[in-house]
């Protein structure tokens, strides 16, 4: 077996990591299999500068492994070449996703589409290419916040003969939200059954049952989704992680709201309370405390407990400022009766970084303000938020235009007393918002180990022998 040595670039090369820098001023003496563990875990705790060093070492030693070991391996034509050929694909993508991440929160996203473009030759096959252009794209969504850019991207894929989950999952996420309902099932359906991941099957299966709620078939909806968190909670405890323990939490949460459900919503903030309590204790990054708490803000404003629905939004807003929060807390400020608080928060929100979902949640937030002050300046403002929202799903429709026809026969000389109707209204179908069908793909995420896909190298223990 070919040492990995025997395949380093030259010391004055460029490095395999896609860094730019020279190789012996890079990884040359560093690069190490045990890279891997600590980089995800320096990652998910926030450690952003110690990971993305950890995980360009990490990415140069699996990249030598490719070379030594899985290219002349291929020549053999067997089976099972094919096989590590496609690990050592899932798990450079997988390396260089985390990658991504770490220029993200280094400030040094403009770097990334130069660092991609120099992993392109990492493996000569039609699927890393793809996976390339899937990097870029994936770029012009998070880093850029151009879905159109990102769309154009993507498409350049063949997305019907595509099996790529992680490229199937973007692509749904920055199609348009006109897209026929069939459609999305099917591509939702392709990403589970090519989705190994449990907690990835987990999260991609709630949001098939969500799906089939927002076209008002709840019953088949919930089905669907009680389906998956029984299946999760039935695999072993080795498979279950941090990630699919929140989509858990999450899935409880759709189904009691949903189903007007009070006792799965209480269970849906155990689950929350319970991974909050273990993110403490592997301390990780204050984004993933910002997504928990804002999911318990969101449970306890539909039980109706403001109070407690304030702090946790003031809360996740104290990890990580993010505008669709505000917009949840301001509802929240209305209903304990705080309006100039609430219109100063909703007032402070920048509405460039939102989608039409975000909008429509933004809209009825001014509504809920609107309906409770009668004052004239908000009632003219939530009427043509109201009149800019867009949905494209039946469950919302009929509310939305149901709510724009209300304040437009509203005046500033009606009581509050004759809106105290749509003001449940509205605040019962908020919890319903259309943005729990977002795919979610975002930088919170707590990154899972990659170590089940090196221990299935069938040459991994001579490639740990190796020095490096």
């Amino acid at each position: 077996m070919t040492s990995l040595a025997k395949c380093e670039p030259g010391r004055n090369d460029l490095c395999l990591c896609g860094s730019g820098r020279k190789f012996k001023k890079c990884c040359m003496d560093s690069y190490s299999s045990e890279a891997s563990k600590v980089s995800f875990e320096l990652y998910n705790k926030g450690l952003y500068e110690e990971a993305l060093h950890s995980c360009r070492q990490h990415l140069t030693w699996y990249r030598l492994c490719h070379q030594a070991h899985t290219v002349p391996f291929l020549k053999s034509g067997t089976k099972e070449s094919k096989e590590l050929l496609k690990i050592d694909i899932e798990a450079l993508a997988d390396i260089t996703g985390l990658l991504h991440r770490c220029y993200f929160h280094t400030g040094q996203s403009e770097d990334f589409p130069s660092a991609i473009e120099r992993l392109s030759d990492a493996v000569d096959d039609p699927r890393w290419r793809n996976k390339i252009r899937y990097f870029h794209a994936l770029w012009w969504l998070l880093d850029k916040q151009d879905r159109k850019a990102s769309l154009s991207v993507v498409s350049e894929i063949d997305i019907a003969a595509c099996e790529d989950p992680e490229i199937l999952t973007l692509f749904v996420d920055v199609s348009p939200p006109e897209m026929p309902f069939k459609t999305k099932v099917e591509l939702l359906d392709r990403i589970i059954a090519n989705t190994h991941r449990a907690s990835e099957v987990l999260q991609y299966t709630i949001l098939k049952g969500i799906a089939y709620c927002l076209i008002n078939e709840i019953p088949q909806g919930c089905e669907i989704m009680e389906e998956a968190i029984a299946t999760y909670k039935g695999i072993g405890a080795d498979e279950k992680t941090p990630y699919g323990a929140f989509h858990l939490a999450h899935g409880l949460q759709i189904i009691g709201e949903f189903k007007g459900n009070v006792t799965v919503v209480r269970d849906a903030i155990t689950h929350y309370i319970t991974i909050q309590q273990e993110a403490t204790d592997s301390d990780y990054a204050a984004a993933y405390f910002a997504d928990i708490e804002k999911a318990l803000g969101d449970c306890y404003s539909f039980l109706r407990e403001y109070d407690k629905a304030s702090q946790y939004y003031q809360a996740s807003l104290g990890h990580e400022d993010s505008d669709l929060t505000k917009v949840f807390l301001a509802r929240a400020l209305v209903n304990l009766g705080d309006l100039v608080q609430a219109r100063e928060t909703l007032r402070s929100i920048d509405l460039s970084g939102f989608n039409e979902h975000a909008h429509y949640d933004y809209a009825i937030s001014w509504s809920i303000l609107a309906t409770r002050s009668l004052e004239e300046e908000d009632l003219e403002i939530a009427k043509i938020n109201l009149k800019e929202a867009k949905s494209f799903w039946p469950i919302f429709i009929s509310k939305r235009d149901s709510a724009l026809i209300d304040l437009l026969e509203t005046s500033p000389r009606k009581t509050e007393g004759r809106f105290k109707s749509l003001i449940r209204a509205l605040n019962r179908y908020v919890s319903l918002n259309p943005n729990v069908f977002g795919i979610g793909i975002d930088f919170n995420k707590i990154v899972e180990e990659l170590h089940e896909k090196e221990i299935k190298r069938p040459s991994n223990k001579a490639m740990d022998s190796d020095k490096k």
